[in-house]
């Protein structure tokens, strides 16, 4: 009866109802509740049905059970609002299972954690869960990352100059959080915005929008940032500059880049893993009805990506037909 939204598409495969966004402009004729009569889930209020868009879906459908209905797709969901939970996202990270979403807030400095009852990585199933405020360490938030398992937690922004660092007694789960320690950065940027790691926890990258650089540090031990010595800074201030968000495929010979000024996401591409000396531009994706975006992320499959800005307090999808490959991305609407 319920549907879930993956890779930004709603598929409906033998369902008593068809669910769908009722307003949404793919939700073909169906798309307005009493057109015909759409019922609210009880469970589940971003969730509603209509028995007479299912009669709808398998009319002349001789074995509706095997075979492909009169619509290829009702829903095509990919804004999810976030409203007042959030009113200036700056990152988003997602649980290894995609189960948790977490989103970063620079107004009040608060960090929220969703639990998605869908499925994984269904975002339109977003029920916010845990409030985790961070004002007594960061009144600037930036950007988030985790560790392997969820056990771990870093932080920056603008205040301190610093990765303040919390633990977590629950993988993901930000009510089990405590603060352990802030590290001072050995070659820093005034206004750092984002941070992330290699594959091994031991390879941390920071970027910084004031001196429009991605810093690349080592680590002696795997997500030891106490541990850390400046490696290299990557101008790109030729693209933008303003940078944000940052993020790597999961073998290292791509980067991704979000910036502010242009309002894109850049693609980049990385001779050695995970060393960003090597780095070379390949594209550029505008992300249109966004202001500046800000954190964004990939799922496992590289071919759905999350963004969040400053502009809406929502997460839009993209879909993209190669894996990790901006130049096939489109953002549905």
């Amino acid at each position: 009866r319920q549907m879930c939204i993956r890779d930004s598409y709603g598929y409906l495969p033998h369902v008593g109802f068809v669910a769908g966004v009722p307003g949404h402009e793919y939700s073909s004729r169906w798309s307005t509740p009493g057109n015909p009569s759409w019922v609210q889930d009880g469970s589940n209020d971003k969730i509603w049905y209509s028995e007479d868009a299912y009669d709808a879906w398998v009319e002349g459908i001789i074995d509706p059970e095997n075979e492909v209905g009169n619509y290829k797709t009702i829903v095509y969901n990919t804004v999810v609002d976030i409203g007042t939970d959030d009113r200036s996202p700056q990152d988003i990270v997602f649980s290894n299972d995609g189960l948790t979403m977490i989103v970063a807030d620079r107004t009040g400095n608060k960090i929220y954690d969703y639990t998605l009852t869908g499925g994984p990585y269904c975002i339109a199933t977003a029920s916010l869960s845990f409030t985790f405020i961070i004002t007594d360490q960061e009144i600037n938030v930036g950007g988030i990352a985790f560790n392997f398992d969820g056990t771990k937690m870093f932080v920056i922004g603008f205040t301190g100059d610093d990765v303040n660092i919390y633990k977590l007694t629950e993988a993901y789960d930000l009510s089990t959080a405590s603060f352990v320690e802030a590290i001072i950065l050995d070659t820093k940027d005034n206004i750092p915005e984002s941070i992330t790691f290699d594959h091994t926890g031991m390879k941390m990258f920071i970027t910084g929008n004031n001196n429009d650089v991605v810093r690349q540090y080592q680590l002696t031990e795997p997500f030891g940032v106490s541990t850390q010595s400046f490696v290299y800074a990557l101008d790109i201030s030729g693209k933008d500059n303003t940078p944000t968000g940052l993020q790597f495929n999961f073998d290292g010979t791509k980067m991704f880049l979000s910036g502010g000024q242009n309002d894109k996401i850049y693609e980049y591409k990385l001779t050695e893993p995970y060393t960003i000396s090597t780095a070379s531009f390949v594209t550029g994706l505008a992300i249109s009805g966004e202001t500046m975006p800000r954190g964004f992320w990939f799922d496992p499959t590289g071919k759905t990506m999350y963004v969040v800005g400053m502009q809406g307090d929502d997460v839009n999808a993209f879909k993209l037909t190669e894996p990790f490959s901006l130049a096939s991305a489109s953002q549905v609407t």
